[in-house]
């Protein structure tokens, strides 16, 4: 199991714990509604760091292991690819 799961995932093992009656109802609405709130908060980071998707992904995949400096290593990346790219 990946390290990481996407939001669509997350959501969908709400929504078959629910369907399996591991969690009812109320509980199935307060997680799907936190899952919304992490997306959000997520989306509003990404914006203020005036990051791409993919660029995004490895600042928080470096972040969520503790890199130091992990925006600005982040962006140190995508300034290798473009420029890497470019010389092609």
């Amino acid at each position: 199991m990946p390290f990481i799961l996407s939001i669509g995932e997350k959501a969908q093992n709400i929504v078959d714990s629910y369907n399996q009656r591991q969690i009812c109802t109320l509980e199935a609405i307060e997680e799907l509604k936190k899952l919304y709130n992490e997306k959000e908060n997520l989306n509003n980071e990404q914006k203020k760091l005036n990051m791409s998707n993919d660029i995004y992904t490895i600042y928080y995949v470096l972040n969520e292991f503790g890199v130091q400096d992990a925006e600005n290593k982040a962006k140190k990346i995508e300034d290798f690819f473009s420029t890497s790219l470019l010389a092609r």
